[in-house]
């Protein structure tokens, strides 16, 4: 999608209900990717730009952005790599994080421009759709850690 400046997303009304958390920060750090694209919002999105809660916090990053897709796939790939002998483990997971740094604010972005633009979303269920949410976050860390300490142990 295309949007005609890179402020008419940033412009847009409900940006900020959508976003709901750190509103000023993701509203910089969404110029800059616009800035970048040219003003080309699906371009945005593919852009990587170094996040770094996203380094440290992963997966749970993911799931508290409700960036369900990414979040669980990775979620699902550090589960697996916990399969690995150690010094392979130990990569891959290395590997995983420097992904969710680079590519969790552009992912972020296309969440924010799906919400805003999509037809099906209309201004009152925007607040609902975007946002944050504490409890995936948790619940997807807790089923991960369950999951790597059953897969590696029983």
């Amino acid at each position: 999608m295309t949007t005609s400046s890179p402020l008419s997303l940033l412009e847009h009304p409900d940006l900020d209900a959508v976003l709901r958390c750190r509103t000023a920060r993701h509203r910089v750090l969404i110029g800059r990717l616009l800035a970048r694209a040219g003003g080309d919002a699906g371009k945005a999105a593919a852009l990587p730009s170094w996040n770094w809660a996203g380094l440290l916090f992963g997966t749970g990053y993911l799931l508290y952005r409700k960036l369900w897709l990414p979040g669980l796939v990775l979620l699902a790939m550090e589960v697996a790599a916990s399969l690995l002998p150690p010094p392979l483990s130990y990569a891959a997971w290395i590997a995983i994080a420097l992904v969710i740094a680079l590519w969790s604010e552009a992912w972020l972005t296309g969440r924010v421009v799906h919400i805003l633009y999509h037809p099906k979303f209309d201004s009152a269920c925007r607040r609902q759709a975007g946002g944050t949410s504490w409890t995936t976050a948790i619940l997807g860390m807790g089923v991960g850690i369950v999951a790597t300490m059953a897969l590696k142990y029983l």
